[in-house]
């Protein structure tokens, strides 16, 4: 926990998302008087906004711009006045958006509404940030409180927003476990978790982040404010680096699969560093054994022997955990083939790892919007594991192109047609795999519609047999 952010009597926010929304009703309970502005003006904006009490309340939709509103001519020029203490802003806006930029002239605070809601927040929190396997993180986390009789509040950038879990706390919770992302760590100023977990960095969201530094400072702000009494847990291959960028001073510790680490994990198994005897978990008949998501159990059991909870129970959150959709999750088996959906693959370490995971030879489905410029990290995969690539979206002429070398690559266009030509293609014992390795916006409304979609072939397929 820390320090609660004061009480302010007129706040602005940007972007009405569900982020957005839960800010509203938060400082609207306190009896701010809050004014809202986004670009878009959809029907679900409007029946959110009617969710919300009018008393206090300023809504602008659409192309409404801030400074004809705030405007106004004071002895002959144009003065800029917004009535407002603190902006709260939306994780999809970004730092250098010209709203931001006029709000931040006008010497008014900008905080994200993960700062928001942590400041209302009356429990300690887990908060973990990563290119990926954050929500697997958070996920398990919660499992293995649960298993151990803690009750805990799953939030942030999985689940219910921070401040809407803070609206709703009232003694429900013990525990916050939050997954971070790049974009609300733009705008934090304070927060300050119990336990702060970096699970990796690897090239993403550089569109916004514009370069890798940038993108590894925003990473290593989640520990910028933890004190000595606090826990870092942080990969072993950039622990250095971290250490380096933040101002903090947690108690540092590394996971990974170096026995240098103080938790690593190696062939099924996770110990700790320097163990003679004792406490290991063995994760040999879970879904936890590889390199992979054994590294995210590995931080879990760290977290679990900072808290001192029962091993056993750890080890049987680890055991019974069920994957999330979208993630590695198998969706049909078909003549043999078996459909794997990891559709939330949305970078290029991302799909890496879904490659190294399955050991089956695999027709993989990639596309869609590229984040990134260099796609040559899976190429040693693509040629050994890999019998063929099936491209989707405005990027299939880059994949084709980078990875024909590789792997006989096929421009498909749509999901369908790719799913069926892969599918057409296979043999039993084959694994199509979607792991697309790029955002989804080009052709779905999110990796879940692109998840639930390629099922839906799948199913369709299946039925047809």
């Amino acid at each position: 926990m820390f320090g609660e952010m004061k009480r302010y009597k007129t706040a602005l926010i940007l972007g009405f998302g569900v982020s957005g929304f839960a800010a509203a009703k938060l400082l609207l309970s306190e009896g701010c008087r809050v004014i809202i502005f986004d670009r878009n003006d959809s029907e679900d904006m409007r029946d959110r906004a009617a969710r919300l009490p009018a008393d206090n309340l300023d809504i602008y939709f659409g192309a409404v711009s801030i400074g004809d509103i705030f405007s106004k001519v004071v002895a002959g020029r144009f003065v800029m006045e917004i009535p407002a203490e603190i902006c709260i802003i939306s994780p999809g806006i970004a730092c250098n958006d010209p709203w931001v930029k006029l709000v931040k002239s006008s010497k008014i605070k900008v905080v994200s509404e993960l700062e928001l809601g942590a400041s209302r927040l009356k429990v300690p929190m887990i908060a973990v940030t990563g290119s990926n396997g954050k929500s697997t993180f958070v996920k398990l986390c919660g499992d293995m409180l649960e298993q151990n009789g803690i009750k805990a509040v799953l939030c942030g950038n999985y689940g219910k927003p921070v401040c809407e879990a803070a609206l709703e706390q009232h003694g429900k919770y013990d525990w916050a476990v939050v997954e971070v992302s790049s974009f609300q760590l733009e705008n934090i100023v304070n927060f300050s978790p119990e336990i702060a977990v970096l699970l990796n960095i690897e090239p993403d969201h550089l569109d916004r982040h514009r370069n890798m530094k940038t993108y590894k400072a925003l990473k290593s702000k989640i520990f910028n404010r933890m004190t000595d009494d606090k826990l870092a847990l942080v990969h072993d291959e950039i622990i250095t680096d971290v250490q380096k960028l933040s101002s903090g001073s947690p108690v540092w510790k590394s996971f990974g699969c170096s026995k240098d680490s103080d938790y690593y994990y190696h062939n099924g198994v996770i110990k700790k560093k320097n163990l003679q005897k004792g406490i290991e978990l063995d994760l040999r008949q879970t879904i936890f054994a590889n390199e992979i998501t054994g590294l995210t159990a590995a931080a879990v059991f760290a977290v679990s022997e900072y808290l001192a909870l029962d091993i056993d129970n750890t080890k049987n959150a680890l055991m019974n955990y069920k994957p999330l959709p979208h993630r590695m999750q198998v969706v049909g088996e078909i003549d043999g083939v078996i459909f794997v959906d990891d559709s939330k693959a949305t970078n290029i370490a991302a799909l890496t790892a879904a490659l190294e995971m399955t050991s089956c030879p695999i027709r993989l489905i990639v596309g869609g919007q590229l984040k990134e410029k260099d796609i040559s990290k899976p190429q040693k995969l693509l040629k050994n594991s890999v019998d063929a690539v099936y491209c989707i979206g405005e990027s299939s002429i880059t994949f084709k192109k980078e990875w024909d070398k590789f792997s006989h690559c096929f421009l498909c266009g749509d999901l369908e047609t790719a799913v069926n030509r892969a599918f057409k293609h296979s043999k039993s014992g084959d694994v199509i795999l979607l792991s697309p390795g790029c955002a989804s916006f080009d052709q779905f409304c999110s990796y879940k519609d692109r998840g639930v979609q390629f099922q839906r072939v799948v199913s369709e397929i299946d039925s047809s047999k």
